[in-house]
């Protein structure tokens, strides 16, 4: 079978391929912003953190809440505006 040009039978069409294929794009391409902030940090700067409170809309009981926190730095003059270290 073809759509768009293409043979279908030459692709893995699964919801769980898809989700690591995202996974694994996603971690390549923290590793290369972690890679280029390692090879140009500002000389000074400032850690920020902020917690949350956020309801769990994806999970089996939508009432529930949990914490979630957020931690950036930023310095200039490459980043003034803040550069993302990770949420939890």
């Amino acid at each position: 079978m073809k759509a768009g040009g293409a043979d279908l039978d030459k692709f893995v069409i699964s919801t769980s391929t898809t989700r690591r294929n995202r996974m694994l794009t996603r971690y390549h391409i923290s590793q290369e912003y972690m890679a280029a902030f390692s090879e140009d940090p500002p000389k000074y700067a400032a850690l920020h953190w902020d917690g949350k409170m956020l309801r769990d809309v994806l999970g089996s009981d939508p009432g529930t809440t949990s914490e979630t926190l957020a931690v950036l730095v930023s310095g200039p003059p490459a980043y003034p505006e803040g550069k993302l270290l990770g949420v939890k």
